[in-house]
């Protein structure tokens, strides 16, 4: 935005960035989030100062399919992914890795993963209800997924390694050596 003067942004005409994009050089993503900013500033300076000039003002931003997140890990990518989990074995890494198959096998968010318990999980159906999702603010974002073959297995896995049935499904034992307590794993244990 520095190198831009206020002749650039005027002169653009509302569905033409051009002038704009003369001055930027990065990504599409990048230059997309640029101009969102500057629409809010033109916006509140609208509503704040009653400047009523806004050249983004129309602006229709076409999603770029090369940007699409539909790539996933090959086998290969994968199991290179859980052999350097097991050979760190840091602490709860059994159920960072069991967490990340699990994903893997539901395409469920990592916080959706870590905030299971064994009581949303329903093995006889073969589901599982998922609580606070990401979604819309004041709505229930709360959803029930299908589970396959393989993320029960890594469910009931889970559940023969804990003494707490209704506790969270990805978790570690803390505490001291007298009283150990089942506690779930935190979302930024996955992607550290």
């Amino acid at each position: 935005l520095s190198e831009l003067e206020l002749a650039d942004i005027i002169a653009s005409k509302p569905h033409h960035t051009h002038s704009i994009n003369l001055h930027y050089k990065g990504s599409k993503g990048s230059f997309t989030k640029l101009v969102k900013s500057m629409q809010w500033l033109f916006k509140y300076g609208k509503a704040k100062y009653d400047v009523d000039v806004d050249p983004t003002k129309g602006i229709k931003f076409e999603r770029d399919p090369a940007s699409e997140r539909d790539r996933i890990l090959t086998a290969e990518e994968f199991q290179s992914i859980v052999d350097e989990l097991e050979t760190s074995k840091k602490a709860g890494s059994d159920s960072i890795i069991a967490a990340i198959e699990f994903e893997r096998h539901t395409a469920c968010r990592r916080g959706e993963a870590c905030n299971l318990r064994f009581t949303d999980v329903n093995l006889d159906d073969g589901t599982a209800f998922l609580r606070d999702t990401k979604g819309r603010p004041g709505q229930n974002n709360s959803r029930t997924i299908p589970l396959n073959d393989p993320a029960i297995a890594i469910v009931k896995r889970m559940l023969e390694s804990t003494k707490d049935p209704t506790g969270p499904v990805f978790g570690i034992y803390r505490g001291s050596k007298y009283h150990k307590q089942w506690v779930g794993i935190r979302p930024d244990s996955i992607t550290q």
